[in-house]
């Protein structure tokens, strides 16, 4: 008879090393309806429409689905903020959401495409809050400057996610960039009453741009930072 073979307890020393490898396994990071504490600005990116027969079906899974999307990049935020863009995994994201890790690839490519939604709702939260403000007998420097000063706002509620968007992340660049740089344009045209921007708003909204960008770079690097600020700032209106 062939002897059968028996289980070996574990060494000490094989103990040792999975406990070694236990600690520094990173901790689970709670899920998305856990986050009490959670920052208002999280990012709610909308869904593309739902084609089909139309309804109450349709009307039901459409908001499905954008409350899918909504949880999964609110989840791709908390795990940037706590890996890091490079040891993000979307997999964790569709942990920390509560959905099947295949879920995520059904409303975004990759961890770039999630980072990139939260770069476009910020984006959206400035501009949105910047028209609500706009006022037709402000003058135009008057709205540069509050613009400028939302910005530095908008950066302050969420120094994590300043530092994601500037500094932690894949620089921000091509068709989004030019998106936002067009819709600042607009913006800007409408305070001339005009449906169409000028050659002047393109490069007065290329400026604007770039400089709330590089308060964010500031802010993610010294949050007391008043005296830069303010000379970005001035020599920001200096050019209008």
């Amino acid at each position: 008879m062939r002897k059968t073979g028996r289980m070996r307890p574990a060494t000490a020393k094989g103990s040792s090393e999975a406990g070694r490898a236990r600690a520094l396994r990173p901790a689970a990071l709670p899920l998305v309806r856990d986050l009490d504490a959670a920052p208002a600005a999280l990012p709610g990116v909308e869904a593309g429409p739902i084609r089909g027969s139309g309804g109450a079906a349709d009307g039901r899974r459409s908001r499905q689905r954008n409350a899918t999307r909504t949880r999964l990049a609110r989840a791709a935020l908390e795990v940037f903020r706590q890996r890091g863009y490079d040891g993000a995994t979307t997999a964790e994201m569709a942990r920390v959401a509560d959905v099947a890790a295949g879920t995520f690839y059904l409303h975004f490519r990759d961890k770039r495409d999630a980072y990139e939604a939260i770069a476009r709702d910020t984006s959206r939260e400035l501009l949105t809050r910047w028209r609500a403000d706009l006022s037709s007998d402000r003058e135009l420097r008057g709205s540069i400057e509050r613009a400028l000063r939302l910005a530095v706002d908008i950066w302050r509620s969420d120094l994590d996610r300043a530092r994601l968007l500037v500094e932690g992340g894949p620089a921000l660049g091509g068709a989004a960039h030019f998106v936002l740089v067009d819709e600042v344009a607009r913006s800007l045209a409408e305070l001339r009453h005009s449906a169409v921007p000028a050659a002047g708003d393109r490069g007065r909204a290329l400026l604007l741009v770039a400089t709330g960008i590089e308060m964010g770079r500031v802010l993610a690097r010294r949050p007391a930072a008043e005296d830069e600020l303010e000379a970005l700032i001035g020599a920001t209106l200096a050019a209008f």
